[in-house]
């Protein structure tokens, strides 16, 4: 009777011994993670080894100021460059959305095009024009570059 306490013993004890280990190995793992993190966050490389810092930022703003009642037509947010390649996805404009942000992931020094381009398969009879807004170079990785569009009516009968 004695041995088979014992022998129960020793397994209650390997088992404790083989959680408390995997414990400390998922502490010391999670530990090295924070660090490696930390590190990546605060590292002063000029070319961004941090979240955000390998990529240039170009923010699109809408000014809606004014009233976009019967804005019907399929319109995209699109930053290309002075030939009008597209740099980054464009992405569709939908009525109460604002602000768009794209993202390019090399330095370089020729201009960027912010524009609004309407979808060419859907007639637009009274759409909308928007200036496109150009910005000159160099563009440099880590940094922000903010654009405003600003919608003027057109079509037949406006005046």
């Amino acid at each position: 009777m004695q041995f088979c306490c014992m022998k129960q013993f020793k397994f209650k004890a390997m088992k404790t011994t083989k959680t408390l280990s995997a414990l400390i190995l998922a502490l010391l793992l999670s530990g090295l993670t924070a660090l490696y993190a930390s590190t990546q966050l605060n590292s002063s490389n000029p070319f961004g080894s941090g979240i955000g810092k390998k990529e240039i930022t170009y923010i699109v703003n809408i000014d809606h100021d004014l009233n976009l009642a019967g804005f019907a037509c399929n319109y995209y947010v699109v930053i290309t460059d002075e030939g009008g390649k597209a740099v980054a996805a464009a992405q569709p404009f939908r009525l109460g959305i604002w602000t768009y942000t794209f993202h390019e992931f090399s330095n370089t020094g020729n201009a960027r095009v912010a524009r609004m381009s309407n979808d060419p398969h859907i007639l637009c009879p009274r759409s909308y024009f928007f200036l496109p807004e150009t910005m000159n170079g160099p563009f440099v990785l880590g940094r922000t570059y903010n654009f405003t569009l600003t919608p003027e009516k057109q079509g037949p009968g406006i005046k």
